[in-house]
């Protein structure tokens, strides 16, 4: 993948983790929440399924820890 695909997929994958934070934040009991959660995980899946067949080596797992570190998201909470 160029650099610029992958700055493409860093992109939307954190708006994606921006747009669940809100909504976890807003109301974490609302359908809003699950249905931008589960996009979330989709574009997630989609998103390591790119970088890791790129590379053809190891986790794209570190790196999408680093990009969710950049907007202050937790996956794992």
């Amino acid at each position: 993948m160029t650099k610029r695909e992958i700055e493409t997929l860093k992109k939307g994958y954190q708006r994606k983790c921006t747009i669940v934070k809100v909504r976890r934040e807003a109301n974490p009991n609302s359908e809003a929440y699950a249905e931008a959660e589960s996009e979330r995980v989709g574009y997630l899946h989609a998103a390591m399924e790119l970088l890791e067949f790129g590379k053809r080596q190891g986790s794209a797992r570190p790196l999408i820890d680093e990009w969710e570190k950049e907007v202050g998201f937790d996956s794992r909470a």
